[in-house]
């Protein structure tokens, strides 16, 4: 048995039991067990979740890591998927006619979800929007201006799409703004024109982050205006992201390289975090709010694969009961 004379501090309680509700950073001798056991802070990290039915590229996600979509793609046309955290179901397809194939935003939840935009073929933009209510899929409000590869952050009656471009042509910094019905042009452009970017939050407390072309600026979001935030580690562009403006996640795109890296916003600045397993562009995402920190990554294109089936999922830190030792 391990001895602890050496352990120095507070009085450590014993006990016959584990406490039912110990406090962050808690100590205590567990008697029955003769074990240290403490409350602690465990490790992120990565794991595989069930693939895909049909591989995708550049395809549109949202929702949570227990309820996710996947709509488009570049290898699967108008298809969706629903994820219910272990398994993929094939839906119903896209709106009649085709929306836009791949290369375009999407935001919401599995009963309520909107994707606008993007690459109707080899090239061009469009503006068309389609809805998603959990059982089917209809047309919505066409936007103000056609995007291909724009970015949305929100719920599907408020919501932002941001940045885009056209093809051939330049990023965008405009945004326009949706009520379920309508798009509004609005005149609260972002600094950093950008495509292929990477967004979360909600429609008064949104991120911006990197993008085309070699973008690390991220530009933060009050419903009134956009604000500088902290640089992204590196130029990103085309990865997965989600989560809200104070703890957001992007995983896998370009840096400027196809890569499995990830990061973490904290509201302030960005950190990384553990690598995906699969190194993995054009990569959608959906995460559920900070207070669980869980994310998935699904889709992409991989080396010598267009459309990967793969999915990631991710679990942040969380504080959990541990035995303590000492050497």
């Amino acid at each position: 048995m391990s001895t602890y004379e050496n352990l120095h501090g507070r009085r450590v309680n014993v006990v016959s039991s584990n406490p039912s509700n110990p406090g962050d950073g808690e100590v205590w001798y567990n008697s029955t067990l003769g074990q240290l056991k403490g409350q602690v802070l465990g490790t992120a990290a990565w794991s595989s979740g069930g693939n895909l039915n049909t591989g995708a590229s550049s395809n549109a996600g949202f929702g949570i890591q227990t309820a996710a979509i996947t709509a488009g793609g570049g290898t699967r046309s108008a298809q969706s998927e629903e994820y219910d955290g272990s398994s993929w179901t094939s839906l119903p397809t896209m709106r009649s006619p085709a929306p836009p194939a791949f290369i375009f935003g999407g935001c919401g939840t599995t009963t309520a979800g909107v994707t606008a935009g993007g690459m109707p073929g080899g090239s061009g933009q469009v503006a068309t929007t389609d809805e998603y209510d959990g059982s089917s899929w209809t047309g919505g409000g066409n936007m103000n201006t056609a995007r291909q590869g724009p970015r949305l952050f929100g719920t599907l009656t408020a919501a932002v799409v941001t940045g885009g471009r056209d093809d051939p042509g330049a990023a965008k910094t405009s945004i326009e703004l949706y009520n379920g019905t309508a798009w509004t042009a609005s005149p609260l452009s972002m600094s950093t024109s950008r495509d292929g970017h990477m967004c979360a939050g909600t429609y008064t407390a949104g991120l911006a982050a990197g993008g085309n072309p070699n973008r690390n600026q991220t530009e933060e979001y009050d419903g009134e205006g956009w604000t500088s935030g902290g640089n992204v580690p590196t130029n990103w562009s085309h990865a997965s992201s989600g989560g809200v403006q104070t703890s957001a996640i992007l995983a896998g795109g370009y840096n400027p390289s196809t890569t499995n890296n990830a990061a973490q916003y904290d509201g302030t600045s960005w950190s990384t975090i553990g690598n995906m397993a699969t190194t993995i562009s054009d990569v959608a995402g959906s995460s559920n709010t900070p207070t669980n920190e869980l994310f998935v990554a699904f889709g992409g294109a991989r080396t010598g694969v267009p459309g990967a089936t793969n999915t990631e999922e991710y679990a942040g830190p969380v504080v959990e009961t541990k035995t303590l030792t000492t050497s």
